[in-house]
């Protein structure tokens, strides 16, 4: 979630932020009032509680290159099956960037179909919106 400023920019009847840095957690809160946060680990995802029945779209922004792919690809099926999600916006690593552990570019498939893909201003991303593969 960083400190929410993605979801504080967007117009949802619900805005849900999850990171597993309870400082982050706490900041978020304290800065964003109208969003609610959950400390949690995506490594444990069967374990999350949300006061959802179903994800419109899942933002997975600025950590994903930290998860191996199969780990990220499982956790994802397993929220899916908890709570239906509809579309993901993701952001992959170029990769001829070097220093980041895990690119993800080739695998975005294995989870959906890709409805649009475009380069980050940083010159080291791209955003990447999936309609995730029920």
């Amino acid at each position: 979630s960083g400190l929410g400023e993605i979801l504080a920019n967007l117009s949802a009847p619900i805005r849900l932020g999850v990171d597993c840095d309870l400082g982050v957690i706490n900041a978020a809160n304290y800065i964003n009032n109208e969003i609610v946060f959950f400390h949690h680990d995506f490594k444990n995802i069967e374990s999350i509680q949300l006061p959802v029945s179903e994800i419109d779209i899942l933002l997975l922004i600025n950590w994903t290159h930290e998860i191996n792919w199969e780990t990220l690809k499982i956790n994802l099926h397993k929220l899916n099956k908890k709570y239906p999600i509809n579309s993901i916006v993701i952001d992959t690593i170029n990769p001829d960037i070097e220093g980041y552990p895990h690119h993800h570019k080739d695998n975005l498939r294995e989870i959906g179909t890709i409805q649009s893909s475009i380069d980050g201003i940083d010159e080291v991303r791209k955003i990447n919106v999936i309609k995730f593969k029920k």
